[in-house]
Formats: C-alpha cells, structure tokens, sequence
C-alpha cells in the first residue's frame, strides 16, 4: 500500500468553498452508501442540485501519462474518491482537484466506492481476475482498516445497509459482510454475479449474465433464497428499486462490442414476488443502471440512446440519440440528466423534455483516441465529476460562484 498525501489540500479547498454562496458553504459529510449513491441510482448527493452549465472546473491525471478512469466516484462532504485503470484509488478535494491520498491495490479498479462513517469500502479487478479483495480504508487518511480475501473478481460497487456491507464477487456469488469488521455474514453460492445489489430492509435483488440468466431476490439477513426469476437475455445493468418495484436493464452486448444480433430490454418486477410488471424494448443492450426520479425511469443502451419511460407503466416519454453507445449509467437531479457518451461528449439534458441544455467535449484535453466515457457520473454542489478513458477525470460545472 502507497499512502501520499498532499500537504494544504485541506486548507486550499476551505479557501475555495469559502468563494461559494452562503447557502453552500457547508457541506454535510453525506454517506455514498452503493454504486450511484443511492437505491434509486441517481447518482447525487441528496438536497444538492446539478450544475446549469458545463465548464471545465478542473481535471486530475497521476503522471504524465495517467491512466484510464473508467470507474465511476463517489462523494463524501468534500471528497471524491474514485479508482482507475493503474491499480489505485485516489481521494480528490472534491473543489480543486487536488490529491489527498492513494490507496495502491494489485488489480485494476472498476468498482465504484460506497462511504460512509468515515470508511471507504472498494472492491478489485476485473473479469479474468481470481483472488481479489474488498478493501476498507480510512476516509480521512487512506489507511488500511481491513481487507476480505475472494476467490473471483469485484466488479462493481458494493451497498451498504445497517451496519454490513453488501457485494457481488464473480464466481463467488455474493457476499454479505460486517460493515465494521469485515467478517463473513454469509455468501449465496452458484451464481455469477457482476453487478452492484440494491438491497434494502425487503430483499437484496440483484441478476446474472453467466449461465443461464435470472432475478434474484435474497433474505438480507442470511442470505436465504425469497424468489428468482428466468430472464430472457443477460442481466447486465444493477438493478435500481423504489420499494415496491425493482428494474434491471438486459441485453447480450458487452462494454467493448454490441452482440451480432443485439438484444436489449428494460424490465420492471414486483418486488413482492417477482412477477413482471412491463418491459420496453430497445435496440441494444442496456448496460446502465436505471435512474428513478419523480415517477420517471432513465437509462441508456448500447443503441446511442438515452431513454426517459414513465416508471408505473413502462411508456417511453423520450429517447435521445447520442449516435454512439451510452454505456455510463445517467445521473439525475433538479430536472436534468446527466450521462457520458462512447465518443467522449458529456451531455447535460432537460429530464422532462429530454432537451439537450449543454454538452461537453472531454478528447479537448488530450489527443488520446480513446476519450470515450464508460464512467457513471456522481453530482453534488452544482458541479458533475466523471472519469474518460482517455486518462483524466473531470470536474464540471460553472466556474462562478
């Protein structure tokens, strides 16, 4: 483990939050408790609204030469945390970019973080990896608190829910840890599972892509099996829930190609039993998770599309074509959308019109090819933070107080 820390982060970071209206000045240290922050998967802080225009505030690259950040972050008061491609996760001063610490892993970093309570939980590695691990680290000084051994790989984003820290682990199955001292809970065998659960007080609920696909819905408490589901196509995106009902995204592409003959389909369930409430199809896979917001359901798919469908009955209100896959997750919040496209545009869109309001062109600060966006956004305090392959990871938003 690497721990380096930057001397007056700190100090220049109150500076600069002290440039911001009154009502903003403080920041609560809000919990980023699963991938997207939350169970509805909007990806933001809860309270604080998106930013109205697209500047480029700052960017963060380690190194000459960097490293992809295909990751998505989390925020936590006035940190960002975010993995990448060289094997690290960084801790960012969420208002200048500066580097507060790294925590070094032996895998790349895929997974999303989840923080809470001053920790910091990052699972490791990608799909051909075995033995990799979920760490638990010090918010505050990238330490290492402890870290829980798999046999498999740690994809994406764990949750956290009353004090144990849920997670999918590949070949493993899923996992169910104490948040505190990384103790084995109990683990669901026999599914393959790349995807961040969404778990609440009824049911962890997650799919499978691997084998032959289902739903999945588990006791959180042991573990136990409450219902599962077959699933026409593989079940890629993490499911999001409103309580009542649980949505998952489907298809039978992948991140790096559409399938020969692409498949790709929204699903809604009761969460009660399971029991199909409406489906939309679309053109390709959809890879996304599914953003809940004011009765509204966004998602995007490999087709170039970014959906907006009426969360009760599945009916599509708006599609808005991007001309190349979407393959980051949207956030929403204050009536925008916010989402990354595979060209490198970062796109801001009115949630209910689905009307672009503004765009961003990430390949500007770099003469990579490769600026495509597979990063989730995260938003909080009227700015948008998202990694691009091509290296850097971005802040947004209005450079006016």
């Amino acid at each position: 483990m690497t721990v380096r820390k930057a001397f007056f982060a700190g100090i220049v970071g109150l500076l600069f939050v002290s440039q911001l209206s009154g009502a903003n000045k403080d920041i609560p240290d809000q919990s980023w408790l699963t991938f997207m922050g939350n169970s509805h998967r909007t990806g933001s802080v809860a309270g604080m609204a998106g930013p109205e225009v697209g500047e480029q505030i700052w960017t963060f690259r380690d190194g000459i030469l960097g490293s992809p950040f295909a990751a998505s972050p989390a925020i936590s008061g006035n940190r960002v945390y975010i993995g990448s491609d060289d094997c690290k996760l960084y801790c960012l001063d969420a208002y200048t970019g500066n580097l507060v610490w790294e925590f070094e892993v032996v895998y790349e970093v895929f997974a999303s973080p989840a923080v809470t309570a001053g920790r910091v939980y990052v699972g490791e590695g990608l799909h051909y990896t075995d033995q990799a691990k979920l760490y638990c680290l010090d918010a505050s000084t990238g330490s290492l608190l402890w870290a829980f051994q798999t046999g498999s790989h740690i994809e994406f984003g764990p949750t956290i829910l009353n004090g144990r820290i849920y997670f999918g682990a590949g070949q493993d199955g899923l996992y169910c840890l104490d948040a505190e001292s990384g103790r084995e809970i109990w683990q669901y065998k026999g599914v393959h599972v790349d995807m961040s659960p969404v778990v609440t007080d009824r049911g962890v609920f997650f799919g499978n892509v691997y084998g032959e696909p289902r739903f999945y819905r588990l006791d959180p408490k042991d573990g136990n099996l409450v219902w599962k589901k077959p699933a026409p196509y593989g079940v890629c995106g993490s499911p999001s829930t409103d309580g009542q009902y649980v949505y998952f995204g489907l298809g039978n592409g992948t991140f790096d190609m559409s399938h020969a003959q692409p498949r790709g389909l929204v699903l809604c369930l009761s969460v009660a039993d399971g029991d199909k409430i409406w489906n939309v199809e679309v053109k390709d896979a959809v890879l996304t998770t599914i953003a809940l917001s004011r009765g509204s359901a966004y998602f995007g798919s490999r087709d170039g599309h970014v959906y907006c469908v009426d969360a009760a009955s599945g009916e599509v209100c708006w599609s808005f074509n991007t001309d190349v896959p979407v393959l980051s997750s949207p956030a929403v919040v204050g009536g925008r959308v916010y989402f990354g496209s595979d060209n490198g545009y970062f796109y801001c869109l009115d949630a209910a019109s689905g009307k672009e309001l503004w765009r961003y062109d990430t390949s500007g600060v770099s003469f990579s090819a490769e600026a495509r966006i597979i990063s989730s956004p995260a938003v909080m305090n009227i700015r948008v933070y998202v990694g691009s392959v091509n290296s850097f990871f971005f802040c947004l938003g209005s450079s006016q107080p």
